[in-house]
């Protein structure tokens, strides 16, 4: 499976507006492919990749809707400081199952964003296909939300009709039903 696309769903973690707040969603999704490919040609070195790629996609990542689709009813009535602390424990799990692919990442294998069609709303959806190293045409499908501050926020990635988060989900929830948000926390610090 494509890890550029790991990558950048893996990173996931991190509104009430107007539906023409947000400019065209496509640009938005170019700007994040080529600055972690510009990322992972120019940083060999895996501790200092990791960091970047992880610090530029927590930034443009609904951690909200991911927190919520994990934990379900659980994530409105946990605090503050444990919401943090399991937002960060996330996305270090996320990043960790990645870091092998992500060193591999070449900038020759371009991604071809198909054209943006529709007017803008809150949620769209950016769809795109990237040719793995192998030749293989890996078709993407990037769910965006328009956030305050109008800028999208990248909620998932769909690969070939299969939804990262929900893979996410179909891992974690099991622990969150069993054991609690404290043994998620607890599951999550062992990875």
């Amino acid at each position: 499976m494509n890890f550029l696309i790991f990558i950048i769903t893996g990173f996931i973690l991190a509104g009430s507006i107007t539906a023409d707040s947000c400019t065209e969603p496509n640009g938005f999704i170019k700007d994040i492919v080529n600055d972690v490919v510009s990322s992972t040609d120019s940083i060999k070195e895996k501790d200092r990749l990791v960091k970047s790629v992880s610090t530029k996609l927590r930034a443009v990542s609904d951690s909200d809707y991911v927190m919520g689709k994990i934990l379900g009813a659980k994530y409105r009535v946990i605090s503050g400081e444990k919401k943090k602390q399991l937002e960060q424990k996330i996305s270090n799990f996320i990043i960790k199952g990645f870091v092998g692919a992500l060193t591999q990442v070449e900038s020759s294998n371009a991604m071809s964003v198909y054209p943006f069609r529709g007017k803008v709303t809150k949620y769209s959806n950016v769809r795109a296909r990237y040719t793995s190293r192998s030749g293989e045409k890996v078709k993407l499908t990037f769910a965006l939300s328009c956030k305050s501050g109008n800028q999208w926020k990248l909620q998932d990635v769909v690969v070939d009709g299969v939804s990262l988060v929900d893979g996410f989900v179909a891992q974690l929830r099991p622990v969150v039903e069993k054991d609690g948000v404290d043994g998620l926390l607890a599951f999550l610090s062992k990875k």
